[in-house]
């Protein structure tokens, strides 16, 4: 009976940890993804902004 019960238990903790493998990498690179975009975006709007200060 205790046999089962701990294999029961470590099948869950098992099964939790592969989520949390999967989803904390996950969500850091979307994190990291989206604000290296939201940084080039910005280099580029500030980039645009100088041109067009410059040329007009």
């Amino acid at each position: 009976m205790l046999d089962t019960t701990t294999a029961e238990l470590s099948k869950s903790q098992t099964e939790r940890r592969h989520v949390g493998d999967f989803a904390i990498p996950f969500i850091f690179f979307t994190l990291a993804g989206t604000a290296m975009i939201a940084w080039i975006a910005g280099l580029g709007w500030l980039s645009w902004r100088i041109l067009a200060w410059l040329l007009s």
